[in-house]
């Protein structure tokens, strides 16, 4: 297997350094030189310029040549790009398995699962006029975990539920006949 093609035999695919489109020899560190782009306050550090990410096709190139095992050097000279890249994708794959690392969670960690919050939705609806501690103490006793009355209402407000208007449906539900 040379350096000029690399198959994947799995899935029968084969990605050439000639026909992949964008393995071209502008495709790899240079923000401005790639497209006509010029460097932008998002993509420069200091004087420093970073480089663009890499394109999908090139991912797969390298997690194919590294399971190959090329060395970092060969890898990242056939896919344009540095060494050190190869070694965090090296990294990456045995961490996660793939060459790009999972995204990072947004905002706070919510300590709420699904099914406690259904459990509690549900309480609500037929109790609407418990208090935080009194959510605190169902959880509890249900799951037997201790979350904080901040984080319950928190994920109240995420789900949606204000007392006003659960209660105003409590009122119809008392008012008509079952």
């Amino acid at each position: 297997m040379g350096l000029e093609s690399l198959c994947d035999t799995t899935s029968s695919a084969c990605i050439t350094k000639r026909t992949a489109p964008c393995l071209s020899p502008m495709s790899h560190v240079s923000p401005a030189g790639q497209h006509d782009q010029k460097p932008t306050p998002s993509n420069i550090i200091g004087n420093i310029s970073m480089a663009l990410n890499l394109a999908a096709c090139q991912h797969a190139l390298i997690h194919d040549m590294i399971l190959a095992g090329y060395k970092n050097a060969v890898v990242a000279r056939s896919a344009n790009c540095r060494a050190s890249s190869v070694r965090r994708f090296r990294a990456n794959m045995r961490c996660y398995g793939s060459t790009k690392a999972p995204p990072n969670g947004v905002g706070r960690r919510l300590l709420l699962s699904h099914p406690m919050l259904t459990a509690l939705l549900d309480r609500l609806a037929m109790k609407p006029n418990m208090y935080r501690d009194e959510m605190v103490e169902f959880l509890e006793k249900e799951f037997e975990t201790t979350i904080p009355a901040s984080n319950i209402g928190r994920s109240l407000r995420s789900a949606r539920w204000m007392r006003k208007t659960s209660h105003r449906g409590w009122h119809l539900r008392c008012l008509s006949p079952s």
